[in-house]
């Protein structure tokens, strides 16, 4: 994968998420609400998000793995917010 193609994918990926959820908020403490919002923004297909619920619900290395995803696109648009000031 290209830097161009990965840059594009996750520019659509972020448009999607900012139709379900606000990429900012007024302070820090309103964000917690909305991670389980990103996180169903990663699969947003819902037959196979529970189809495949059991087999990562129980390994919790899934569960980690998905946190840094969120966690580097909630930075990437954090970073872009301060770039835009």
């Amino acid at each position: 994968m290209t830097v161009r193609s990965y840059q594009r994918r996750l520019a659509r990926r972020s448009k999607r998420c900012r139709t379900i959820a606000p990429a900012r908020t007024s302070t820090v403490r309103d964000g917690p609400p909305y991670a389980p919002v990103w996180f169903k923004a990663t699969q947003p297909n819902d037959e196979r998000r529970g189809r495949l619920r059991p087999v990562y619900a129980e390994d919790p290395d899934s569960l980690i793995a998905i946190g840094h995803v969120v966690a580097l696109e909630l930075a990437t648009i954090a970073a872009a917010n301060n770039y835009r000031r």
